[in-house]
């Protein structure tokens, strides 16, 4: 039991054979005897018996989906089904050669084994086989949360998935790692309206999209982070400059920025501004006379809040707020979750009025807040100018409604398509990389999967809008000489509205309202007199 030297009882006469043999080896080692083991004795005689360690080798199996197999160069295999560590029976003495291969990969994956499955073995050693998803069979599942009703949703492989209850569900078809993807909502619920509604990027794993479902007054807000003070910018002083950046759900982070300006007294409220398009841009520098719609409602005496998505503090977020991809309705929520950080951080009084202004396109992120967010609850007025242009996207990158009844103009009748030149404004929604994006190819002909009912799920006036709102006076302001797609649109969101509203022209008045001195004064003035308590 320990190392040392015996003999035998029995003793040999001279010149007679004699043989020693093992009879049980140590556990865990393999002893073996010397030359002169056997033989003819003629003198006492030492046989040595030298041992040697045996050592186990094992294989941890990680990712394992489906069944590997695995041998050793003694034939010895091990099957696996589920991630774990086995062990092969046989062993191997201390300083022998070993090699561990893979038999059989599993359906779907590759699995390789760790830099110590060949070598010379001094210890008890573990293998570890990664298996992965093969390059070519990966997939994209959705997992459908909050549903009530029927979702329809499809792949750019022409697959398709319905849910009517909340599971995940897997596409059919698979892709090759190192491929770009696709996936379309394009049928929406009745009552409700899912995020995203478009998603893309390109795959080297397996993914899946949550697809969250929720009406105008459910769906949540994204998050404020990292809020920070910065030089201040714009033609009117004195302002307090902050940068934010802002998270929500199923989309890339952008920075926020916000220039506020207080009265010298007793601040009345507060009145935020959005510029039009993107956001990209302070409403007091960017319009001709946007320091007059700031200044006046400023002078009044209520707090002024401009809104920035960009420049002129970073010229890197061309897109604003509309960047995807996820579809205008889920990047929409970046101005909703800014508008309640205000009302939290900077109005933070219940007693007094927050209201907002924004134009075009900036109307078109005020209008989602107020239908498909739930910004009605904090908001006392919203002053909505030349817009919102997506309150029908299919009217807009669809291109097919013709002509729709407006309240403004000599025109009586305007056409809702975008066109060439204003379908990139909302592109970056869908795929802020694509060299033509889903709604220009819309307006020029090739409508994307779920065709109309695509764009109509991402709109404003998508199923589950909110249109009536107890606490929040609605004012829509067209200019007389605006001919532009933006206005059937808002008009048609405008005549949705149950709760108390109403809409002025003005005269000569444009696209970019604040660009006439009878834009921005009509825009200050109607604020002035009703950014009050509903």
């Amino acid at each position: 039991t320990t190392n040392n030297t015996q003999a035998f009882t029995k003793t040999y006469a001279s010149g007679s054979s004699y043989s020693v043999t093992i009879q049980t080896q140590p556990s865990g080692q393999t002893c073996t005897l010397s030359s002169n083991a056997t033989g003819t004795i003629t003198a006492n005689t030492t046989v040595t018996a030298t041992c040697i360690s045996n050592f186990t080798i094992s294989v941890a199996a990680t990712g394992l989906t489906g069944t590997l197999v695995v041998q050793d160069n003694q034939s010895d295999t091990l099957t696996f089904t589920t991630n774990n560590t086995q062990t092969f029976a046989n062993t191997y003495a201390s300083g022998s050669s070993y090699t561990v291969t893979i038999q059989t990969q599993p359906s779907g994956q590759t699995c390789t084994l760790s830099s110590n499955a060949t070598g010379t073995i001094t210890s008890n050693i573990t293998v570890t086989a990664t298996c992965v998803v093969s390059g070519n069979n990966l997939t994209i599942s959705l997992a459908a949360t909050g549903l009530s009703g029927t979702v329809v949703t499809q792949d750019d492989q022409g697959d398709t998935l319905t849910f009517t209850t909340n599971n995940t569900q897997t596409f059919t078809k698979t892709y090759t790692s190192g491929t770009a993807y696709a996936v379309y909502v394009t049928s929406q619920p009745s009552a409700q309206a899912c995020t995203p509604t478009y998603s893309t990027g390109t795959i080297t794993s397996n993914i899946t999209i949550t697809l969250a479902c929720a009406t105008g007054a459910t769906r949540p807000l994204g998050t404020v982070s990292g809020v920070s003070s910065i030089s201040c910018q714009g033609s009117i002083k004195n302002g307090v400059c902050q940068q934010m950046t802002v998270s929500c759900p199923g989309l890339p982070d952008v920075q926020a920025y916000v220039k506020t300006n207080t009265p010298s007294g007793t601040s009345l409220g507060t009145v935020t501004y959005n510029v039009g398009t993107d956001g990209n841009g302070l409403y007091d520098s960017i319009f001709t006379f946007g320091s007059t719609a700031v200044g006046n409602v400023l002078a009044a005496g209520y707090t002024t809040v401009q809104i920035s998505w960009g420049t002129p503090f970073n010229a890197n977020q061309p897109d604003g707020w509309v960047l995807g991809p996820g579809g205008l309705l889920a990047t929409a929520c970046r101005y909703a979750t800014v508008t309640k950080w205000i009302y939290d951080n900077i109005q933070n009084n219940t007693s007094l009025p927050y209201c907002a202004t924004a134009n075009s396109g900036g109307a078109g992120a005020l209008a989602y807040a107020l239908s498909q967010y739930p910004s009605s609850d904090i908001l006392s007025m919203a002053e909505v100018t030349s817009g919102p242009p997506p309150g029908r996207l299919d009217w807009g990158c669809g291109c097919t409604q013709g002509k729709v009844a407006v309240q403004c103009g000599d025109a009586s009748t305007l056409g809702t398509c975008f066109g060439r030149a204003d379908a990139p404004v909302w592109d970056p929604a869908y795929n802020p990389t694509a060299t033509t994006g889903v709604c220009t190819n819309a307006v020029t002909g090739t409508l994307p999967p779920g065709g109309l009912n695509f764009f109509f799920g991402d709109s404003v006036e998508a199923p589950g809008a909110n249109y009536n709102y107890p606490h929040t006076f609605v004012n829509l302001v067209f200019g007389g000489s605006d001919g532009s797609s933006a206005i059937p649109g808002g008009q048609d969101w405008f005549n949705h509205i149950t709760s108390t509203k109403s809409q002025a022209c003005v005269a000569g008045g444009i696209h970019s309202m604040a660009n006439t001195q009878a834009g921005a004064l009509q825009i200050a003035n109607d604020l002035i007199a009703n950014c009050k308590l509903q």
